[in-house]
């Protein structure tokens, strides 16, 4: 490659490329979010931690059901199709044709996403 004299364009060029780079890299930086997975499915009581939120996720033969805090503010994603329900309950028993063919689903606390397989 032959060297080329740096004209005033060309560095426009380069530097317009760089900041463009150094965005995208501190953009993706902070709307990541930390996606973790447990599976319990081999239990049939299986305790799952979501951010300071505790979860007891208890199977039954029709089902499987949920145990959380009082004034839990986790969200529930049962069939993952990205729509989040505010579970306002303490129990919440959930039939199994609610839930993808997977067995999986998601729980959401703030930034904290959590997979479960059943």
């Amino acid at each position: 490659m032959a060297a080329q004299k740096l004209t005033k364009a060309r560095l426009a060029q380069i530097l317009i490329m760089l900041s463009l780079l150094v965005i995208a890299f501190f953009w993706r930086t902070f709307t990541y979010e930390t996606n973790s997975t447990v599976d319990c499915s081999q239990k049939q009581r299986c305790d799952v931690t979501i951010g300071t939120e505790k979860v007891v996720i208890t199977k039954r033969t029709d089902g499987f059901s949920l145990e959380l805090k009082e004034n839990s503010s986790i969200k529930i994603d049962l069939n993952q199709g990205g729509n989040f329900l505010e579970v306002d309950d303490k129990y919440l028993n959930v039939e199994l044709n609610r839930i993808s063919e997977d067995k999986v689903i998601r729980f959401k606390l703030n930034q904290n996403n959590v997979e479960v397989y059943l």
